[in-house]
Parts: structure tokens; C-alpha cells; sequence
């Protein structure tokens, strides 16, 4: 029983006994009835007390309802950011996989191609070593030759001859006065006769080299006036050696070249009779024969 129920049931019994027991003074049962008013006074603003605060509470709990119905809001966008921030995670992961998966392809295909050219490299370079040894063999080539036509030439004086190794091979230079009667493009001195004589058989000995023979000049024209320049006379001369050597010396015409280069392509300084004189000469250039050498190459790579 509540504390409104109480009072109330209280002031019926007493309302009761007064009526029941009619003996009860007018006086009395007026101050009854007062006691009686008062008591509904006191019961009705205790229950408008309670409707109030039933009232407030009941406004508390929609408060409630409402913050927590906020949260719910909240939360459901929370969980919907966090999926849609794992699916962007997801989506990510996968695409990681695929770059891996397509860099892996990828460096597989470069790491063959590297290989290849690796592979292509080291046969150009087997190449390359190939063409030097065969390079430096003719050199060693060139060193022996040289040392055969300097041995072979030996009683010559040196303003009268000499033998020089050279980039592209070996040059013996025999000037005008060990070779030609001066002046003259045909008339072999006997001292020239004995220098091809000597060189002859080392031409010989080397059938894979050619031997280019060419005729200098220094810069006064011909003392003969029935040669028209010093081009036509140093051709003439380089042309009369390389007849001597066929058909004196036996000499394979397949290994000898004739060219003249006149006084343009002097040793040295014309300013003086000693320079003049070092510029009229022969030179025979001993170099390998090209199709030789190439052959050699090509069988060696």
C-alpha cells in the first residue's frame, strides 16, 4: 500500500465511524469533515507532486531515447565508414598482389633479357679477344719481319736504308743512293740490285703480306724533262722495282703494290741538300693482306 492510499483509506474509516456512532456531536463531525478536507487537500497535491516528477521522469527517459537512438545513428555510421574503409583496404591488398605478381613477371622478363645480352656480351668480347690475338700474332709478325730485313740489310749504311715498325706493319725505306742511278727512273744501281736481292726471299716467306712499294721525290722537278712532273717519275720508279722483283726475284705479283706520292709526302725538311736527298727514296710497306687477315678473323670467331 502506497503512502497516497494510506491517508486516504484512514479518513473513510474515521468518515464511517462517525456515521455509524450518530451520537457523535455536530460539533465534532464538522471538524471531521475539516480534518476530512484537509486530508484530500494534502492527498491531492501529494498526487500532483508525483504526476510532476512522473512527468519529468518520463520526459528524462525520451531525453534518453533520443541520445541513445543518436548513438545508435552514430554508431551504424561508424560501421558503415569502418566497411567501406576495409573494403578500400581490401581493394588495396588485392592490387598489391597483382603489382607483386606483375613485378615478379616483369623482373623475370628483364633477368632473362639481361642474361641474353649478358650471354650476347661475352660473345662479342670472345669476339673481340679473338681479333686481338689474331692482331697481335701479325704483330709478332711484324717484329720477326723486321728483324729479318734489318739482319738482312745490315752492311748497308744507315743513311742509305732503313727499317722501321709501324703501325700497320713493317717499312724498309732504301733511300736514292743505295737503289738508283739519280735521275734516272729505271737504271738500278748494283748496290740496289743486292738490297732486293736480300729482300727478296723474306717476301717470299710470307706470302700472306703484302708488300706495297712507293716511289718519293723531293720538291725539284725531274733533271729528265721527259718526265712531266715528279708524280709520274717517283710512279715510274715504284713500277720498275716492283718488274725487278717478278721477274729478277721471282716475287708473286698477287703480293706487290706500286704507287708514287712525287714530293708530296716528304720525310722530312727540303731546305737542304741532306734533307733533299733523304726524301728521294723507295719505301716498301710490309702489312698483312687484307683478304688474309679477314679470313683469319672470320675463322677464328
Amino acid at each position: 500500500m502506497t503512502k497516497i492510499q494510506r491517508p486516504l483509506l484512514f479518513t473513510l474509516s474515521l468518515l464511517c465511524f462517525f456515521l455509524l456512532n450518530s451520537c457523535v456531536g455536530k460539533k465534532k463531525y464538522l471538524a471531521a469533515l475539516s480534518s476530512i478536507s484537509d486530508l484530500q487537500n494534502e492527498h491531492d497535491s501529494e498526487i500532483l507532486q508525483w504526476k510532476k516528477l512522473l512527468s519529468t521522469e518520463k520526459t528524462s527517459v525520451q531525453n534518453l531515447n533520443l541520445k541513445l537512438a543518436e548513438k545508435k545513428g552514430e554508431t551504424v555510421a561508424l560501421t558503415s565508414m569502418q566497411d567501406k574503409l576495409q573494403s578500400r583496404i581490401d581493394e588495396l591488398e588485392l592490387q598489391k598482389e597483382q603489382m607483386s605478381s606483375q613485378s615478379q613477371t616483369t623482373s623475370a622478363s628483364l633477368n632473362q633479357s639481361l642474361a641474353a645480352k649478358d650471354k650476347e656480351i661475352q660473345g662479342l668480347k670472345a669476339q673481340i679477344n679473338s681479333i686481338r690475338t689474331e692482331l697481335d700474332r701479325y704483330r709478332a709478325t711484324f717484329d720477326k719481319v723486321s728483324g729479318e730485313l734489318s739482319l738482312a740489310l745490315q752492311t748497308f749504311a744507315t743513311d742509305e736504308h732503313a727499317v722501321e715498325v709501324i703501325n700497320n706493319g713493317v717499312k724498309v725505306v732504301l733511300f736514292e743512293k743505295a737503289l738508283f742511278v739519280k735521275g734516272s727512273s729505271s737504271r738500278i744501281t748494283p748496290q740496289g740490285q743486292s738490297a732486293l736481292e736480300l729482300i727478296s726471299p723474306i717476301i717470299q716467306r710470307y706470302p700472306d703480306m703484302t708488300v706495297r712499294i712507293t716511289g718519293h721525290t723531293d720538291n725539284d722537278p725531274p733533271s729528265n724533262k721527259s718526265y712531266k712532273n715528279n708524280w709520274i717519275f717517283s710512279s715510274l720508279r715504284a713500277t720498275n722495282i716492283v718488274r725487278a722483283l717478278t721477274n729478277d726475284y721471282d716475287i708473286s705479283p698477287s703480293q706487290l703494290i706500286a704507287a708514287g706520292k712525287g714530293e708530296f709526302e716528304p720525310r722530312t725538311s727540303n731546305d737542304t741538300s741532306a734533307g733533299k736527298a733523304m726524301n728521294r727514296r723507295i719505301e716498301l710497306l710490309f702489312s698483312p693482306n687484307a683478304e688474309a687477315l679477314d679470313r683469319a678473323i672470320r675463322k677464328k670467331i
